[in-house]
């Protein structure tokens, strides 16, 4: 914990802040960190990280969680989006790292006032390929959920980090971009610009009956859908948005 940590970055900048929980870059120099600079607040904002290593998972996605009340409060962590949101998998470390699974830690960490904690770290792991993955984090009061700050973290595996225009438009939001094997037999990937809000993927049969309904997480770009219990034929995948169809494709079950 670095009680002094608020108390010299309002020295330094001169700015105070009204929000009960401050997140800000990390404060010392941390590995992949390319934007903003270190000590840099960011609620609501973007923290990108690169790395060139396009196979070892990435486990220095640094946020520095600061409490900016006048009381300790109990801080727990939502991500959202699924395990397979981002690359290959995902997962995040709280007071403990957790399976890819979680999306909310189980446990807080008690910050005391104008108190700060390093303890949160995002993990990613590459798919071998070049590319950038957005992961939208919440920090909240456990107590009182309408207290509570988000940032973004955007995960880069690139063979030039260097370069000023690394990622800087976000993927495509509207086109389904790949969804391998196809013929399937025992899981199927689908791939797609990152998904907004609320979004779904429903298999239907040929008869329009719906046989499987999988539901997203905000900022999800990939899923992977177990087909047990599905006969062999042609399915049609659906990818839905906000209420409204972004994709169709025609799919073959074969066992």
């Amino acid at each position: 914990m670095k009680k002094i940590y608020l108390i010299l970055l309002v020295a330094v900048t001169g700015i105070t802040y009204s929000q009960s929980i401050l997140l800000s870059t990390p404060t010392t120099v941390t590995n992949g960190l390319i934007s903003p600079a270190l000590s840099t607040i960011v609620n609501g904002d973007t923290i990108t990280y690169c790395v060139s290593d396009l196979i070892t998972t990435f486990e220095d996605g640094k946020v520095l969680v600061i409490n900016n009340t006048v009381s300790t409060m109990d801080i727990k962590v939502k991500r959202f989006g699924t395990q397979y949101s981002c690359f290959n998998s995902n997962q995040f470390c709280w007071t403990i790292c957790y399976a890819s699974a979680t999306s909310i830690s189980p446990d807080g960490i008690s910050i005391t006032a104008g108190d700060s904690t390093t303890a949160f770290h995002g993990w990613m792991t590459p798919d071998e390929s070049e590319g950038c993955c957005f992961m939208k984090y919440r920090f909240f009061n456990a107590n009182d959920t309408t207290q509570f700050a988000d940032v973004t973290i955007k995960y880069c595996f690139s063979s030039s980090c260097a370069s000023p225009t690394l990622g800087t438009a976000e993927p495509a939001k509207t086109n389904l971009l790949a969804l391998y094997p196809n013929p399937a037999s025992d899981v199927l990937t689908a791939e797609f610009g990152p998904i907004e809000n609320t979004g779904l993927i429903s298999l239907t049969d040929i008869t329009g009956r719906v046989v499987k309904t999988i539901y997203l997480g905000d900022q999800a770009s990939k899923q992977v859908i177990s087909l047990e219990g599905l006969k062999d034929g042609v399915y049609i995948y659906t990818l839905h948005n906000n209420g409204k169809t972004i994709s169709t494709k025609k799919v073959i079950v074969r066992k």
